[in-house]
């Protein structure tokens, strides 16, 4: 009898310590995703397109703004703010990096994120992932 229990405790202790080696797998693993999560939505952000509507929208006045460079640039970040939001990327390391650029943008288009856009629903409304990203920027410290 001493032996069977012995042997269950035994079992008992490598289950526990396979089930410890699973979990720290798994979240090795979740922050391999998180990692490659991040340099694709970084990619995306330093596509030609979106970087150029970036900084033509950094070059205009903020009472003389393109609607469709807005509109990009808008977009783009909106898609990224998606991935922040459901922590699929780091929000530390997002913000670390564009941080300066979406302070910038809460600034420059303030006005205009008030305008409805899209009907009656103002870009901040539509836009609102972004205006999301944009807001917990201004909070990083």
């Amino acid at each position: 009898m001493d032996a069977t229990l012995d042997i269950s405790i035994l079992a008992l202790a490598v289950s526990l310590v396979s089930a410890v080696a699973a979990l720290g797998r798994l979240r090795m693993a979740r922050y391999q995703i998180k990692t490659q999560n991040l340099l694709q939505i970084s990619n995306f952000l330093h596509q030609p397109e979106n970087r150029d509507a970036r900084h033509r929208l950094r070059a205009m006045k903020a009472t003389d703004l393109d609607m469709d460079c807005v509109s990009a640039v808008c977009s783009a970040f909106d898609f990224a703010a998606l991935f922040v939001k459901n922590e699929l990327v780091s929000e530390e390391i997002f913000l670390q990096y564009w941080r300066p650029w979406l302070l910038f943008l809460r600034g420059h288009l303030a006005e205009v994120m008030k305008k409805p856009a899209f009907g009656e629903m103002t870009m901040h409304e539509y836009y609102r992932h972004f205006s999301w990203l944009m807001e917990r920027a201004a909070k990083m410290e």
